[in-house]
């Protein structure tokens, strides 16, 4: 063996640590499709319907309501909201 030979290293080419076994590397972070921000419809009810459960949640909470109270009233009234 020469000198030269001595000196040189071996580079063995593999999948960096950074790439998964599908293939999909850094580069797919950046191609890839940006999140859609714009709220659906569901979305929006949902949102909304929270809220409004919060707000009855507290008025009968304030006004000493039992959650158990029976009236014929009640069935009408959520028929409304």
């Amino acid at each position: 063996m020469s000198p030269e030979e001595q000196d040189v290293e071996e580079i063995v080419y593999g999948l960096s640590r950074s790439a998964s076994i599908a293939g999909h590397g850094r580069i797919d972070s950046f191609l890839a499709k940006p999140k859609s921000q714009q709220m659906t419809l569901k979305g929006m009810v949902k949102g909304t319907r929270n809220m409004l459960d919060r707000y009855v949640d507290k008025w009968f909470y304030n006004e000493g309501i039992p959650f158990d109270a029976n009236s014929p009233y009640f069935p009408p009234m959520v028929n409304a909201i």
